[in-house]
């Protein structure tokens, strides 16, 4: 058999036919337009229908004597973009220390059973001090808590992201679990972890030898929902914030972009 009649026989055998379809699909794929479905899809944080929840409870042999403590946030700033796939999605989320407010009323309620009582204006004044002091959030010096997440993993809509949390001039990592609601313009994050003062170099409050004082643990409940960005201008705005998330000095969240 000569050489021509051997590369004949060649390209006539199944393999071949399968190897050259491979090869025309490859080259197709390599020019073909990406699916405007798996650009990133850039939002910003609804503050009117965002909160955060922090749950502090009383501790020690004393502890009847003390609250259990509702702090409260909803003026939640930041920016998120849904990447596909999901777990290379970013999310920066800026809270404003001076606004977060401690045992209103509806927030009491809403928490459940552990908080029962109105607390005593004095008693709340008290709590506030404490809090925007040097030994927890030290307002006057670092007037932001900060959140940076950059990674998402499972199963949709339950997922874990690996995040920072910045608060004072600590970086603390942690993982947040949450649940995903995703509808055509808006992304909906909510869930509850545990965190401790310990984790987040926190000093927690403590009187009589430490009879009364706050407990380690607290609990951290959430609802962040996002609005779908469509101008070419805020979606830019965004993009700049989120520089943040890969370098914390690069740029932070300005709300006029809001």
């Amino acid at each position: 058999m000569n050489n021509n009649m051997h590369a004949h026989t060649l390209r006539t055998l199944p393999g071949w036919r399968l190897a050259r379809t491979l090869m025309v699909c490859a080259c197709l794929l390599a020019v073909w337009p990406r699916s405007a479905n798996t650009a990133p899809a850039m939002y910003s944080i609804d503050n009117a229908n965002s909160w955060v929840r922090v749950l502090v409870y009383s501790g020690g042999l004393l502890s009847r004597l003390g609250h259990n403590h509702v702090i409260s946030h909803r003026n939640i700033r930041g920016c998120l973009r849904m990447e596909t796939p999901i777990y290379r999605s970013q999310l920066l989320a800026e809270l404003a220390v001076n606004e977060f407010t401690i045992d209103e009323h509806a927030e009491r309620i809403a928490a459940g059973g552990e908080f029962p009582d109105t607390v005593p204006d004095k008693d709340i004044a008290a709590t506030r001090e404490n809090m925007l002091g040097p030994a927890l959030l030290d307002a006057k010096q670092h007037p932001q808590v900060r959140l940076t997440a950059a990674a998402v993993s499972g199963t949709f809509p339950h997922v874990q992201m690996a995040a920072t949390l910045h608060i004072q001039d600590r970086q603390v990592p942690i993982t947040v679990p949450l649940t995903l609601q995703l509808e055509a313009n808006s992304v909906i994050a909510s869930g509850s972890l545990a965190l401790d003062h310990e984790q987040l170099g926190l000093r927690r409050f403590s009187a009589a030898l430490g009879a009364l004082r706050v407990r380690n643990l607290m609990e951290m409940q959430f609802h962040i929902a996002s609005q779908r960005l469509g101008t070419a201008q805020e979606i830019s705005d965004c993009q700049r914030a989120l520089a943040v998330v890969d370098n914390d000095n690069a740029a932070v969240f300005d709300p006029a972009t809001k």
